[in-house]
């Protein structure tokens, strides 16, 4: 079997795993799918985990498996790397258990998951939305991510997002480099913006 020749890297097993995924029968694709979950989960290198997940995303996006392995990447606190590129998925699927966990992981202490998971806001629209961008710009002292927090706002509209970038231009607690960034977002908004977060 290829998985137990040694001259065969783990990245070309990624790479044949995802190609029989594509092209194999049902139980060839699902044998591949469980293969290419257990690199992105067990594996040493971060480079394999992170090759197998692209490589999930791309032959079976949605499949519950790889959403439940997902999961567990972000529960189980693995690499910014692997959680940020996970919660970022998950975003684009609209998930609901993202949602209910965004403001624990917009909290978290490394950049990378904070920053995925500012940037998740718009498409999962957790509860309280508004609330947790305004926590996260009170507390947040990562320029680039005081940026995104400013972006987000723009992205989910609507007059909400108005009094939003309009505090941060009148209040000016950010600096000036901020409130620019926040007029921009501003004239990004139509007067007819609607909110994408209801």
């Amino acid at each position: 079997m290829y998985g137990q020749n040694p001259e065969i890297t783990k990245k070309e097993l990624v790479e044949i795993s995802a190609s029989l995924i594509r092209i194999g029968s049902k139980l060839i694709k699902n044998s591949n799918v469980e293969k290419l979950i257990a690199l992105s989960q067990k594996e040493n290198d971060s480079d394999v985990q992170s090759l197998a997940l692209m490589r999930l995303f791309a032959t079976v996006p949605s499949d519950k498996r790889v959403i439940l392995a997902l999961q567990k990447i972000i529960d189980n606190n693995q690499s910014p790397q692997l959680m940020g590129m996970s919660i970022s998925h998950l975003a684009a699927l609209r998930s609901p258990w993202l949602s209910e966990r965004l403001d624990k992981y917009s909290r978290h202490q490394k950049d990378l998951v904070r920053l995925a998971s500012i940037s998740a806001i718009h498409f999962v629209c957790p509860k309280d939305h508004w609330n947790l961008l305004k926590g996260r710009l009170a507390s947040e002292t990562n320029p680039g991510i005081l940026k995104a927090i400013l972006h987000e706002s723009s992205f989910i509209g609507g007059p909400k997002a108005r009094d939003f970038l309009d505090g941060v231009i009148n209040e000016k607690k950010l600096g000036n480099d901020y409130v620019v960034i926040a007029k921009v977002e501003l004239e990004k908004l139509s007067q007819d913006s609607i909110s994408h977060c209801r």
